[in-house]
């Protein structure tokens, strides 16, 4: 069963970014070595709200590393979209197990602004000073805070 999943972001210049996705647990099996995962379902919708007295772009071009990337179009002083997984059929996983051990995905973002208005240059994460903004997207469910036993299969 899908839950819902959420992340913030804040660029270095004051953009808001929000992304929002479902993700799924996939339980291990008797015998099977502790061999479990939690994955993406579906697409991820992200939304870049610009702060007051910053230039707004015609769009943005928001690319996720190895899931996907798409044009966002303005609406107001946001930009809102979503990226579907630009392999279909297989599997984005957010985080692994197997023999006990956990292993973490970490997702990066680039937001590039495009068109009239785009000379504030690509949004910088104020973290890290790089145009890359990185997430740990399983920290964004209710698995964490939730014990192993009761995490629902889906």
């Amino acid at each position: 069963m899908p839950l819902p999943g959420h992340a913030s972001l804040t660029s270095r210049t004051g953009e808001q970014i929000a992304i929002d996705f479902a993700a799924a647990y996939s339980g291990g099996t008797p015998g099977g070595g502790a061999v479990w995962d939690i994955r993406l379902v579906g697409a991820i919708t992200i939304t870049i709200t610009i702060p007051n007295g910053r230039p707004l772009p015609d769009a943005f071009c928001v690319i996720v590393s190895d899931f996907g990337s798409a044009i966002f179009e303005r609406g107001g002083s946001a930009y809102r979209g979503r990226i579907v997984y630009a392999n279909p059929g297989e599997t984005f996983l957010i985080r692994t197990a197997s023999m006990g051990l956990q292993y973490d995905r970490y997702q990066s973002y680039t937001f590039l602004p495009v068109g009239l208005n785009s000379q504030g240059g690509l949004l910088i994460d104020p973290v890290n000073g790089t145009a890359r903004f990185q997430t740990n997207l399983y920290y964004g469910t209710p698995f964490p805070s939730t014990p192993g036993g009761l995490w629902p299969v889906g």
